[in-house]
């Protein structure tokens, strides 16, 4: 979104809200309801959507599913991670949290958990500059520098980011 206009996702499809003005951006129907996206659906590369049916990103016209090479799937997406809006960061890689905990980080050439293998991630922000931070039982970590931060006013019970910087409750 910018100052004139913004992107949302409501009632399974995508909008473009210019103004007072609602234009519906269509995907085919094989990919289902939307249920959360990230990046300019407008345009081709850099754009995910998650629906029932996966992980879509549009190239070259097309709409293409994500799959780790392991497995299916990522599992059931809790978090589709956003950076500023964008999917993917300063290294091209998209970041997903699953309703396990779990945190994939999706590169071009690879996929892979990052976090919550052995204490599930409950939220994840993304800050240009720093990277991915984690909330888990309560800590933040920085993933990138692999930084666990402990307050002295207790636990960790919500983070964002914004502004360049991680923020905290």
């Amino acid at each position: 979104w910018d100052e004139r206009s913004l992107v949302l996702a409501e009632v399974g499809e995508i909008w473009l809200q210019e103004g007072a003005e609602r234009t519906h951006i269509p995907l085919p129907s094989e990919l289902g309801a939307v249920e959360q996206f990230c990046g300019d659906p407008s345009t081709d590369l850099a754009t995910f959507v998650q629906t029932e049916a996966g992980l879509f990103e549009r190239a070259s016209g097309l709409w293409w599913n994500w799959r780790p090479a392991a497995m299916d799937s990522f599992g059931e997406l809790q978090e589709l991670v956003r950076i500023d809006g964008a999917c993917k960061d300063q290294r091209d890689a998209v970041w997903l949290l699953n309703t396990e905990g779990k945190l994939w980080q999706v590169a071009p050439d690879h996929a892979q958990i990052i976090g919550g293998e052995d204490s599930p991630i409950e939220e994840v922000a993304s800050v240009q500059g720093i990277g991915i931070a984690m909330r888990s039982a309560g800590e933040l970590r920085l993933a990138q520098e692999g930084v666990q931060v402990e307050f002295e006013r207790g636990e960790v019970r919500r983070i964002a980011g914004g502004g360049d910087l991680v923020w905290a409750l």
